[in-house]
């Protein structure tokens, strides 16, 4: 999935660090995908909480639309406050309570959230500055190609770790980290599960 930078309400750089970005994606055979995120994030102090962004549309990809209905948001184990707003093809989560400041420290967020049509007819998909495992064999009818880790997320993220399940064999897996200095690495060939770690994202 493509995405377009977004900002919030400041345009200065968030505070906020995530220390590690933890996810697992499931794609079922229609090509509903169901989406759990670990987000430990390091907070300063003042700071009510963070913003989250999802593109609805796929720029490699203009017939492709990917709404995104949320199961849940939680801080720290609880449900957390969540005011969803849109910014043009862009849904925005403002997650927290503005009458609440957080304590300074690692905070553990929890979003979890459903997407239909993540399963395309196969195409051509950037090869530019990837990493790669496996090979295309000819036998691929369809593709998942995905920011498994947001590109419009607007805190540093330090390390990230994802684990991607589809409902039939992966002829070839790819990770471009997508950022100068950042480094990515992906298993998974040959099976139904891909492993993608990253660090340095700035």
């Amino acid at each position: 999935m493509s995405t377009s930078p977004s900002s919030s309400a400041s345009s200065a750089p968030d505070p906020v660090t995530i220390t590690h970005y933890d996810a697992t994606f499931t794609v079922a055979p229609d090509g509903t995908m169901r989406a759990v995120e670990y987000i430990d994030a390091q907070f300063p102090v003042g700071r009510h909480g963070i913003f989250r962004y999802w593109d609805e549309t796929d720029p490699s990809d203009p017939s492709a639309r990917y709404p995104v209905t949320i199961v849940q948001i939680a801080r720290d184990g609880s449900p957390e406050p969540v005011a969803m707003s849109r910014q043009g093809t862009v849904v925005v989560a403002k997650i927290g309570d503005a009458d609440v400041l957080l304590p300074a420290g690692t905070h553990r967020y929890t979003i979890a959230y459903t997407v239909p049509n993540v399963l395309r007819p196969p195409r051509d998909v950037p090869t530019t500055g990837v990493v790669s495992d496996g090979a295309l064999d000819g036998s691929e009818r369809s593709v998942f190609a995905w920011w498994v880790v947001a590109s419009n997320w607007e805190m540093a993220i330090e390390r990230a770790d994802v684990r991607v399940t589809l409902p039939s064999t992966i002829t070839q897996a790819l990770c471009r980290p997508g950022a100068p200095g950042a480094r990515c690495a992906v298993s998974g060939a040959g099976t139904t599960t891909m492993t993608i770690s990253a660090e340095g994202l700035a």
